[in-house]
């Protein structure tokens, strides 16, 4: 900046200054006056200011001045006080002023100043701070060289510079595809949708044919994607025959006729109306059937589940047919002594359903010469047709048969019976008390055998029992004392109540897997049975079922029995050990009554009561093994009254 001052001031304000002095002093010789003049034209900054400072021109020249101040002394006669206006340097912006000189005293300019103008500033090409962007401006700086003072200024964006579109996703016929571009310098990208094609569908193919009930399928597919749309064909219908009877029309029950589509084979069904029966003296010639006497006598069963047929009612027609339905509910029993001594009865039809008829239900009827028993029939009542003389004659063993079943016999009959090929069953106490009775051939088809129907038959000593029999009644062989060995057939589920009690003789037993239940005094008395095997079916044994059984050593009751009857096991004096399953709760009272022998039990833990005197006059009991903890033990309820012996020994597990 100084350099810069220096030059201007030699080079340029110099020579004028120069040039300037010339004048005046050429002027001061013109006009002969050897004074200097004052010079007026000592400006400073503020715009100008004379060499005496305070003082205006008109005042001088006032025409009041007096001689005496024209004629006052000079101050500076003897020479100006120099004082020196400084230099004022010149920047780029800001005028500067060259250095000059006045009197001290008088104020007189003695070297003027001249005001140097500002050259402004120099900047060079600048310097780029920030590049422009696509989108943003940039900066560029410059710098004066003079000053260094800096000068910012804005470059302005340059704007993308995209490529060519680009695929990325390509276009389907249901789904836009996208296309984008992307700019060279920042990589920024514009995308957009490409409009789907749209499916180019083929023409409509079948592809389910449609058949008489289903409607069929046909599609059509797009022959760019593959895509394809569905749609239903409507169903054939069916195209049927004539109508062809399948089932022909009875009496009472309907039958059916059919038509089939020739097309599916799929067939149509009605009903054809029943023909109704031709009744010939109440007899249908057709089928046999009788008017069903709906004015007969019944009983509601105490389960309101069936009626029993309880007497003739106000019937007085000489054949009684029995209806299979009486007010909506079956007919399943003739109640006993229902016909008995009624002689005007010459035919009786009973129906399929019927599965009893009761004690006496027909005895004397001395006219009755027919009575069917369907196959539902499982019991026939003792005495049910006794004395029914025009209905059942004896055969040559003396033995009676009504339709496959054994009705009566003679007592007196003596040594083997071989019963009817086609006997289906066995009334009760048709052989009871027949004393001379050795032994008895069964057919292969019977099927029951009923209540006491061999009871106290004492002579009777082997029994082999068919397959196919299904049940036997309460105390069938009761008191058949030289019975000695039996097998029950695998259809048997339960062994009835009483069925061999008093069987004194009896040493061996066989019953199958299957039963169940061991009804009460089923085995009472058997006092040469010393063991019997139990199947694991078995869940129940009733009251006093092994009593009285002497010999009875040994027994293996099955885990999952749930309940011993009251004295089940009483006097079983040969029994040593007995093992209680874990599922039984209950001991119940006698059970073990006068069981001498027994020296061992062993009772589950889920045992919570004792019964009154269960183990009295176990004499010989001396350890109990108890599947539980002594607390348990001490709180089973009949403890005080089950008669356990006061010495023995608990061992808990």
């Amino acid at each position: 900046m100084y350099n810069f001052v220096k030059e201007l001031w030699i080079k340029r304000i110099f020579p004028c200054l120069f040039v300037l002095a010339m004048v005046f002093s050429f002027a001061a010789c013109g006009d002969g006056s050897t004074e200097q003049p004052t010079i007026n034209e000592n400006q400073n900054d503020n715009g100008a200011g004379n060499a005496n400072p305070g003082t205006n021109d008109s005042e001088n020249q006032s025409n009041g001045e007096s001689d005496a101040e024209n004629d006052k002394p000079d101050p500076c006669a003897n020479g100006h006080i120099e004082v020196v206006d400084p230099f004022v340097a010149v920047t780029c912006t800001e005028n500067g002023r060259t250095e000059g000189k006045h009197c001290a005293v008088c104020q007189k300019v003695l070297l003027a100043q001249f005001e140097i103008i500002a050259a402004g500033h120099r900047y060079g090409a600048g310097v780029e701070t920030t590049s422009p962007g696509c989108t943003t401006n940039g900066e560029l700086k410059k710098t004066c060289s003079v000053c260094q003072e800096s000068l910012t200024e804005e470059i302005p964006a340059l704007g993308h510079s995209f490529g060519a579109w680009a695929v990325t996703l390509p276009v389907t016929c249901d789904a836009n595809g996208l296309e984008i571009k992307t700019c060279s310098i920042c990589q920024e990208s514009l995308t957009r949708e490409i409009p789907a094609n749209g499916h180019s569908y083929g023409e409509w193919g079948v592809t389910s044919p449609a058949d008489c009930e289903t409607k069929g399928v046909e599609t059509k597919t797009c022959v760019d994607c593959q895509a394809f749309l569905t749609r239903e064909t409507a169903a054939l219908g069916h195209r049927y025959g004539e109508w062809v009877v399948t089932t022909p029309a009875k009496c009472e029950s309907k039958g059916v006729e059919t038509k089939t589509c020739l097309g599916c084979l799929s067939t149509l069904t009605q009903e054809i109306a029943a023909t109704g029966h031709q009744y010939v003296d109440g007899i249908c010639s057709v089928c046999n059937a009788t008017l069903s006497t709906e004015e007969l006598a019944y009983t509601l069963d105490e389960t309101n589940s069936f009626y029993i047929v309880s007497g003739l009612g106000t019937c007085t027609g000489d054949v009684v047919a029995v209806p299979a339905v009486h007010q909506g509910l079956p007919v399943l029993k003739i109640g006993e002594r229902a016909f008995m001594n009624i002689a005007s009865i010459t035919r009786v039809i009973l129906p399929e359903g019927i599965a009893c008829i009761g004690v006496a239900a027909f005895r004397k009827c001395a006219n009755l010469t027919s009575v069917n028993l369907p196959s539902s029939i499982k019991e026939i009542g003792e005495g049910a047709f006794q004395d029914c003389t025009n209905l059942i004659q004896p055969d040559s063993y003396g033995v009676s048969y009504l339709d496959g079943w054994v009705i009566t016999c003679d007592r007196q009959i003596a040594g083997t019976v071989i019963l009817h090929e086609d006997t289906r069953g066995i009334a009760d106490s048709v052989f009871a008390n027949c004393g001379n009775l050795l032994g008895i051939t069964f057919p292969n088809e019977i099927t029951a055998i009923g209540n006491d129907a061999f009871l106290e038959c004492r002579q009777l000593k082997t029994v082999t029992l068919p397959s196919r029999i299904e049940t036997i009644g309460e105390s069938a062989f009761s008191g058949c004392s030289s019975l000695s060995a039996v097998t029950l057939p695998e259809g048997i589920t339960c062994v009835s109540r009483g069925l061999f009690s008093q069987c004194s003789n009896l040493v061996s037993v066989t019953l199958p897997n299957g039963v169940t239940r061991i009804e009460n005094y089923a085995f009472l008395g058997c006092s040469s049975l010393s063991c019997i095997e139990l199947p694991n079916s078995v869940i129940s044994i009733g009251t006093f079922a092994f009593a009285d059984c002497t010999a009875l050593a040994s027994i293996l009751i099955p885990n999952g029995v749930t309940t011993i009857g009251n004295g089940a096991f009483r006097s079983c004096k040969a029994l040593a050990q007995i093992v209680l399953p874990g599922s039984l709760t209950t001991i119940e009272a006698n059970l073990f009554l006068n069981c001498s022998a027994l020296s061992v039990a062993s009772i589950p833990r889920n045992v919570t009561f004792f019964g009154s005197n269960a183990f009295k006059g176990c004499d010989s009991l001396t350890t109990v093994y108890y599947a539980g903890e002594k607390a348990a033990w001490e709180s089973i309820g009949g403890m005080e009254t089950c008669a356990l012996p006061s010495d023995i020994t608990v061992i808990y597990e």
